[in-house]
């Protein structure tokens, strides 16, 4: 597959540079041994559950590096609900407490998402700041459009690099001492062009990243760590920290809900240590034909099955890695081993909610699981059948019991080209209450992860990399959901198998596995949107896990 308007503006913009680009071979450079899931939200990698552009919904995204001395070097790739595919990846230079700030809409004239930025932060290519999203890798078989399927999704983002002021490698990005947006003692070319002037006119604070001595040293050879250092890349240290808003306009119904972005911290000892160094290049496409990775260098660098291979489903490309898989701290050599080290971070056992769908505040209520981990365990292949590509050896996903088993496709819900888990125990209901403690006195079967066990009533499929579990929503059919779900959602209604359940309360979700209850790697939030009259409201909240 190819990747169109963005690869072929990266392919341009650096046509005619000197030199051939590779992605780095050889992750290397880190101090760190461990890493874990920062409460405080400040780390290395961050995780946005949840993006939307559906139904006159506006998601606002902004990334800050709290470092205020090393500037960031940082990949950002937005993955589509269905299934985690790249529906827009580019790469940002933060300099020394840069904040980034941009809004994803939905483009009238194409119906896509639309990425937009004024933020003068550096991107690689420019267009990256404005610019619809890409189809070129979404599912050309689904009942859902092309375009629709950019409209909804989650957000990696992960620090390549940091950007010293200081360099003395002797190489490319070496430059004469000087003072640069305030900051003396600046020998390191690539942190001179990236930092933002030290001026009280905001047009007069750009930084020069338009300039050619940008691209070309963002178009380098860095196999290694050492590599990087003579462009002036550096070891990444912790430092980001990100927020997310979604906010609808859609007259009397508009709401909004926000959060912070997930962090995962590279630690050793406990304390904030190095990454390794793991930049790509911005390139690739059917106009950038020296992009492709071959299978020894994508081996190395990313576990997504569907890139692997002498003939890979998608023909992996330097815009591909780094991802949450390439490896990260020292000890954990392999992307298959980062992909489980990743994925027992973001494991939970257990999610309890309130939700609340009363009518007289005409609310409603979205539980969305994201599992931001899972493309480096299974994949779908739009172009065979079965469509599945599993990593052998993944202990949380796998077609080989006991492991969670995954197919593809279920029937009831909105999008039946997805894959979908099975053979778990749960997530059962184990508690399922109204708020004066009444619990259904026929439970309407066993709800479990679709599709559902032999003898059982009311399957619950949590299908897609996004699921949306809409609460009493009348059928995914019949009702918008509360935070417009529509690429992965389902509909569950407690309260049509029994009138006395009412209609607001909390569940207890147990997500145990056959496989040692192991749990499943994922990031829940919920949605609540309430009227009271004229005026609209939405609560986000986390859940309680464990």
């Amino acid at each position: 597959m190819k990747k169109s308007t963005l690869a072929l503006s990266v392919a341009a913009a650096l046509s005619g540079l000197s030199g051939t680009a590779f992605a780095i071979t050889t992750p290397g450079g880190a101090t760190a041994t461990a890493m874990s899931v920062n409460q405080g939200g400040i780390g290395h990698q961050l995780l946005v559950p949840y993006f939307s552009a559906n139904n006159n919904n506006n998601t606002l995204l902004s990334i800050v590096n709290t470092d205020t001395t090393n500037g960031k070097l940082v990949k950002v790739r937005f993955r589509g609900a269905g299934n985690s595919d790249d529906l827009y990846d580019f790469t940002l230079a933060l300099s020394p407490g840069d904040v980034f700030a941009a809004a994803i809409s939905k483009d009238a004239a194409t119906g896509k998402a639309k990425f937009f930025s004024a933020d003068t932060s550096c991107t690689i290519p420019a267009a990256a700041a404005n610019s619809s999203f890409i189809t070129d890798r979404v599912d050309p078989l689904s009942t859902v459009t092309a375009a629709a399927q950019t409209l909804e999704g989650y957000v990696e983002i992960i620090t390549m690099a940091d950007i010293l002021k200081t360099n003395a490698s002797g190489g490319a990005a070496v430059q004469a001492t000087a003072t640069v947006g305030g900051v003396t003692g600046v020998t390191n070319k690539l942190f001179a062009i990236t930092k933002h002037a030290s001026s009280t006119t905001a047009s007069l604070q750009k930084p020069t990243c338009d300039s050619a001595s940008f691209l070309t040293l963002l178009n380098a050879d860095v196999a290694d760590a050492a590599a990087a250092l003579v462009v002036g890349m550096s070891p990444p240290t912790s430092g980001l920290m990100g927020s997310w808003a979604i906010y609808n306009l859609s007259g009397t119904s508009n709401a909004s809900w926000s959060g912070n972005a997930t962090a995962l911290l590279a630690t050793l000892a406990g304390a904030p240590a190095k990454g390794n160094v793991v930049f790509s290049p911005q390139r690739g496409g059917s106009g950038d034909p020296a992009a492709a990775l071959s299978s020894a260098f994508i081996a190395n660098l990313s576990a997504d099955p569907l890139l692997q291979g002498a003939s890979p489903v998608v023909v992996p490309q330097m815009f591909d890695v780094p991802d949450l898989s390439t490896p990260y701290i020292s000890g954990v050599a392999t992307p298959a081993a980062h992909a489980e080290y990743v994925s027992t971070l973001l494991k939970i056992g257990q999610l309890n909610h309130e939700y609340v769908t009363d009518s007289i505040v005409a609310a409603s209520t979205d539980v969305v699981m994201s599992q931001p981990s899972r493309r480096y365990h299974v994949a779908v292949n739009y172009t065979a059948t079965p469509a599945l590509v599993f990593r052998a050896g993944s202990t949380f996903y796998g077609n080989v019991a006991p492991t969670n088993n995954v197919t593809f496709g279920q029937a009831g819900t909105s999008n039946a080209r997805l894959a979908c888990l099975i053979n778990i125990n749960a997530p059962a209901v184990q508690g399922l209450f109204n708020r004066e403690e009444y619990t259904t006195s026929t439970p309407p079967g066993s709800f479990v992860i679709s599709p559902a066990a032999a003898g059982s009533t009311v399957a619950f499929p949590i299908c897609g990399e996004a699921s949306v579990a809409s609460i009493n929503n009348g059928g995914i059919a019949t009702a918008s959901s509360a935070i417009s779900g529509s690429i992965a959602r389902t509909d569950y209604s407690p309260s049509a198998s029994d009138v006395n359940f009412g209609s607001a309360g909390w569940m207890n979700w147990v997500f145990s596995t056959s496989n040692a209850a192991l749990g499943i790697p994922m990031i829940p939030r919920v949605f609540n949107k309430l009227s009271n009259g004229t005026a609209n409201y939405g609560l986000t909240f986390r859940g309680a896990t464990q």
